[in-house]
């Protein structure tokens, strides 16, 4: 079963480029455009993984995170936050709020696909049980 991807991104360029890049490695891609909407989409799909720039409209990405960690239902989706600088004080605060890693922009396809593969990865470990 493929896995499915919410990309919360407001550049119309990125999102598309996003869009191709997931989706001709076999995910299907969910796209919102700003905070809220990503927001009410994770909520009704419940994706397997989220991408979200910080800077969006609307609710920003940290915000994001926060609503989507306080629902029991979105509260495990792995999320990946997009950022287009290396500001460690932000960094800091979106780990603190459950991020799971960063992607810096400009990013590599590669450089994508092992983040989120890696995310992916940690994910399923968590899961298993050991008792």
């Amino acid at each position: 079963m493929n896995k499915i991807i919410l990309v919360v991104e407001s550049d119309l360029d990125l999102r598309s480029n996003l869009k191709q890049i997931l989706a001709h490695n076999g995910f299907i891609v969910l796209l919102a455009e700003n905070g809220l909407e990503g927001y009410n989409i994770a909520s009704k799909q419940l994706p397997d993984l989220i991408l979200a720039d910080i800077h969006i409209p609307l609710v920003d990405g940290f915000n994001l995170l926060k609503n989507l960690k306080e629902n029991p239902e979105t509260s495990a989706i792995p999320f990946i936050f997009l950022t287009g600088k290396l500001e460690t004080e932000k960094i800091k605060i979106g780990l603190a709020l459950g991020a799971d890693d960063y992607i810096y922009n400009p990013f590599s396809m590669n450089e994508l696909l092992d983040t989120i593969r890696c995310v992916q990865e940690k994910q399923s470990y968590l899961n298993k049980s050991f008792f």
